[in-house]
């Protein structure tokens, strides 16, 4: 999702593209964003972070194991000077609906751990955050895992 949403904006605004691995520098030059090489399983290496965006958009998923998502209080804490957030998550934190339509009040009902993991971020981006002074939004995706499955794919 930060890969489209780069090539959707670039030429309009300076874009960053955050990225763990050496071999996808490649892949956010493409897109039209200045690709910052950090991780942010690691704290100090997003200190190069600070003060680099007013804005961000955070789509990166939380971390692989646990119940909650310190890659979030990570990201929080190193980028604390942007003052707009936007954290892309997923519908997955409505739980399994059978086919019936989720609202922004449906309760929320993670019944996997990466969807419990979702409801810790989106709960860290809104009550930290907000707490911070921060400007922020949560946008629940359906489908955004693997290719083929975003948003825009359904809409085409």
């Amino acid at each position: 999702m930060g890969l489209r949403f780069a090539r959707a904006v670039s030429g309009r605004m300076r874009v960053f593209g955050v990225v763990r691995r050496t071999e996808a520098l490649g892949a956010v030059r493409a897109a039209g964003a200045v690709p910052v090489r950090a991780d942010l399983d690691d704290g100090r290496s997003l200190r190069r972070l600070a003060g680099l965006a007013p804005r961000v958009l955070h789509s990166a998923p939380p971390a692989g194991e646990g119940r909650d998502d310190p890659r979030t209080r990570r990201v929080l804490v190193a980028l604390h000077a942007a003052s707009t957030w936007v954290y892309l998550s997923t519908t997955g934190v409505y739980g399994d609906r059978e086919g019936r339509w989720a609202f922004e009040t449906t309760p929320l009902s993670a019944r996997s751990p990466e969807a419990a993991r979702r409801v810790a971020a989106e709960r860290d981006w809104l009550e930290v955050g907000r707490g911070m002074g921060l400007t922020v939004q949560v946008f629940r995706l359906p489908g955004i895992y693997g290719p083929g499955r975003s948003t825009f794919d359904r809409l085409r």
